[in-house]
């Protein structure tokens, strides 16, 4: 491994060595963080400071920030996660100095990174800000409930599919798990085993009750032709993998009320003004390619 501490100096190591090196730095940093618990956290901190490094403070509001985006993955708030948050802010601040006084922070490609990382969060920021300060009103959200329902009855009668699927990413491993099923196997234990799509896997790859036009058309132009109970007799290939599909149950759809969907509604008004807005500032932007 070839490691540079200046322009013109370098330090080489073999692999075991890095190794061996990476294991003693964290067990310092271990020790480090623990006299870290037990010294400055115990100490008087002024109003608002959670923590000081090196003299830089950490105040409440950067392990509020963290809190909330570990909420928004949808781990929950406790003492417990505000400690290994707490804990891992801690050591960037002790790590990051020491990249800059590496030097590493102007090699060309971390740059990069780092200006792709700011321009990521600032397009998300901005997203949250603006959907924040315009919310979709009544009278959009009715509209949109109308054409909705207009579009719906245009399709005449309509069945809605309780889905299942196992993901997987070769159309070999596909077909031995449609084999299996063919003899007596449990879709859901196939699913949580096999399966490589996060979301469905743990509650044995279904997908709950969908219109076959509200899905990726790969799946849906298969699913109306089966029954209930039914798997479909070969994999479907889509941009997420190979797809084993079953249809665990099948009904006459009926639409829903308005009061049923605000939901829904508030969404789909939310992401089509947000897609205007968008729109508008790319087409008034000067690109050059």
């Amino acid at each position: 491994v070839r490691y540079p501490f200046r322009r013109s100096q370098h330090v080489d190591l073999t692999l075991k060595e890095f190794d061996e090196m990476s294991v003693r730095f964290k067990r310092a940093l271990f020790v480090s963080l623990a006299a870290l618990s037990v010294g400055a956290f115990a100490a008087d901190m002024p109003k608002g400071v959670i923590a000081v490094v090196n003299g830089k403070t950490l105040n409440e509001n950067i392990l509020g920030v963290a809190v909330s985006d570990a909420s928004s993955r949808g781990v929950s708030d406790s003492p417990a996660l505000r400690s290994e948050l707490l804990g891992d802010l801690i050591r960037s601040e002790i790590l990051a100095p020491r990249a800059k006084q590496l030097g590493l922070a102007n090699d060309p490609d971390t740059r990069a990174r780092m200006a792709i990382a700011e321009s990521n969060l600032l397009a998300r920021e901005l997203q949250r800000f603006w959907v924040a300060k315009n919310p979709p009103s009544d009278s959009d959200m009715k509209a949109e409930y109308e054409r909705q329902v207009g579009e719906l009855k245009k399709r005449g009668a309509l069945s809605e599919f309780y889905l299942a699927h196992i993901v997987v990413g070769s159309e070999e491993s596909a077909l031995k798990i449609i084999d299996q099923l063919r003899n007596g196997g449990d879709f859901s234990k196939l699913a949580a085993s096999q399966s490589l799509e996060p979301q469905t896997r743990t509650n044995g790859g279904e997908m709950g009750w969908v219109l076959p036009f509200n899905i990726l058309p790969e799946i849906g132009n298969v699913v109306v032709n089966l029954d209930k109970g039914e798997v479909a007799q070969s994999p479907i290939l889509t941009r997420m993998g190979w797809h084993v599909v079953k249809v665990n149950d099948k009904r006459p759809y009926k639409i829903p009320s308005y009061e049923a969907s605000l939901n829904a509604l508030r969404q789909a008004v939310m992401n089509a003004k947000w897609r205007a807005y968008v729109d508008g500032l790319i087409q008034a932007a000067k690109v050059q390619r």
